[in-house]
């Protein structure tokens, strides 16, 4: 990681006499700030000697931190078969391809019955089972993972299953887990699927035990492949209570319309049998010039919205974005 020579100001509330050059390490962060993210974000006062930046990552936001990573993100919903480890495995890959080279992203599938992200071989995700016999969250696990969450530079993916939303919401809550991470100066975001369709309801009422529980950002990811979202009262997402509610915390909402079976269902289905990621399915002579045609269009449409709402102020075509999309 690179040091560099910073000027900083007298104003800033460090001791710099004289206009002093701090020799300073920028650290950053992916996400912009929200009010959910508290007063650990305020600049404290602090000593010459404390101050470190880290300024060689990709990810733009600056905030004074020390060890541990940057960003955690949790993806999670309690009702099962709405698109979460689809949504995993494309924040993976999205982190993946925007990193730095020296950048290093580390994928956790917590999921116990469908191990989904741990079958994309170049994802290298580690499975952790984080529930007993008891289907409580095994404290030990937990404390070994949050270990490396705080130990370890770069930033974490974690593919939680619907199985463990409610032991790890009660875990979360009564062990302060977020408070922990506060503390370390670690942005957690919860990426939370919202489905469409009959799955409208269950899921909206997930993210309102969120809302009401996490005090953390949140991403959410309208999934309209089982329909349009629309409450019983004819609500959308953006106009529904529990949105204004938490408005605050949220980031933004990542869309995933419907698209026709033939054209693009079948080719992302073929992909994700074979635990291809799209870096791996442009150059795997798997498909055809039409079919990773399509899977671009998938990856792009998804993309170019998390690079919106996690990269902000980096431009699209950056270092790696898109690197592999080189095989037409």
């Amino acid at each position: 990681m690179s040091t560099v020579a910073m000027k900083m100001p007298a104003a800033a509330g460090l001791m710099c006499a004289d206009q002093a050059v701090l020799l300073a390490r920028v650290r950053v962060s992916p996400l912009p700030f929200t009010h959910s993210a508290g007063a650990f974000y305020k600049q404290k006062s602090i000593s010459r000697e404390s101050v470190f930046f880290f300024v060689d990552s990709k990810f733009p936001n600056y905030f004074i931190k020390g060890n541990g990573m940057k960003e955690v993100h949790f993806v999670m919903q309690g009702k099962g078969g709405v698109g979460k480890s689809f949504s995993a495995t494309h924040l993976a890959q999205f982190f993946q391809e925007n990193a730095a080279s020296d950048e290093k992203i580390y994928c956790y599938d917590t999921d116990s019955v469908n191990q989904t992200l741990a079958r994309y071989r170049n994802l290298n995700a580690r499975v952790i089972n984080i529930l007993n016999e008891h289907e409580d969250v095994d404290v030990s696990r937990f404390d070994e993972l949050m270990e490396e969450f705080l130990t370890k530079d770069g930033v974490a993916v974690i593919d939680s299953g619907s199985s463990t939303f409610l032991p790890l919401m009660t875990y979360f809550r009564d062990a302060e887990v977020l408070s922990v991470f506060a503390e370390a100066g670690i942005r957690v975001v919860l990426h939370v699927i919202i489905a469409g369709g009959a799955e409208a309801e269950d899921t909206t009422t997930v993210l309102s035990q969120i809302v009401s529980t996490l005090p953390a950002d949140l991403v959410l990811w309208k999934n309209e492949h089982f329909g349009e979202y629309l409450l019983p009262n004819g609500v959308t997402l953006e106009k529904s209570a529990v949105f204004k509610k938490g408005e605050k915390k949220i980031i933004g909402v990542v869309h995933l319309p419907k698209r026709k079976y033939d054209l693009f269902g079948k080719v992302t289905e073929a992909m994700t049998k074979q635990g291809l990621t799209y870096a791996e399915a442009m150059n795997a002579g798997t498909f055809n010039a039409m079919e990773r045609q399509r899977l671009l269009i998938i990856k792009r449409g998804i993309f170019s919205q998390l690079q919106t709402l996690l990269l902000p102020g980096i431009p699209e075509n950056g270092a790696n974005t898109h690197a592999s999309d080189t095989k037409q």
